[in-house]
């Protein structure tokens, strides 16, 4: 059983014709606190990072009151934020842009 070179040609050009198509990009704020549940006390030098339902990834370390903003770029409303540091449990989030800017505070466990 072969394959119509007219339908093959046809399938080439559709797939080909949509490698270029990739969704709009938007630019969008998730910040917050990421704190100690013993004290609730904001944790300086946390790893953060978003990543989007269709993974696309920024990330940022959080300051000495524990606060951190990550501006991500994304094609998404939906993604993900973990928070890590070697004294603590890690921690995660999920955050849905129905804004520009959304808030997402965190709380890490030892």
């Amino acid at each position: 059983m072969s394959i119509p070179r007219s339908a093959l040609l046809l399938f080439f050009a559709l797939a080909l014709g949509g490698c270029g198509d990739a969704p709009p990009t938007e630019e969008r704020t998730v910040a917050g606190f990421v704190t100690d549940n013993a004290d609730m006390r904001g944790i300086r030098g946390v790893d953060v990072v978003f990543t989007s339902d269709t993974r696309y990834t920024a990330s940022a370390r959080t300051n000495g009151d524990g606060f951190y903003e990550i501006r991500v770029e994304t094609d998404s409303d939906f993604g993900q934020v973990v928070a890590t540091h070697p004294e603590y449990q890690s921690a995660e989030g999920t955050v849905f842009f129905d804004t520009e800017e959304r808030r997402l505070d965190l709380v890490l466990r030892r």
